[in-house]
């Protein structure tokens, strides 16, 4: 299997800068195709599509400080909440 995690990130000058992510995309090589997880309560549903943001702030000519966050969801229907296990849903 062959995991995926890509960004795409634009810098829009005065230190901000915004993005695309794809988190967690996964591709069988042996079946050659890619998959979901939409249905386990044990890992993480994916993939994953993100939005992202964040300021550099300079301290000096060679020290800065960066704060940013990050944002996303998952496409997948199949979702369901798990009785018991608030937040898995």
């Amino acid at each position: 299997m062959i995991q995926s995690n890509s960004s795409l990130d634009f810098g829009l000058g005065k230190g901000f800068e915004i993005g695309a992510n794809v988190l967690g995309l996964n591709f069988s090589d042996r079946r050659k195709s890619f998959l979901n997880n939409d249905t386990t309560d044990t890992d993480p549903y994916n993939p994953l599509v993100a939005i992202n943001g964040l300021k550099q702030f300079k301290l000096s000519e060679r020290r800065s400080i960066v704060l940013g966050g990050q944002f996303g969801a998952n496409f997948t229907d199949n979702k369901k909440t798990i009785p018991g296990k608030p937040g898995l849903g």
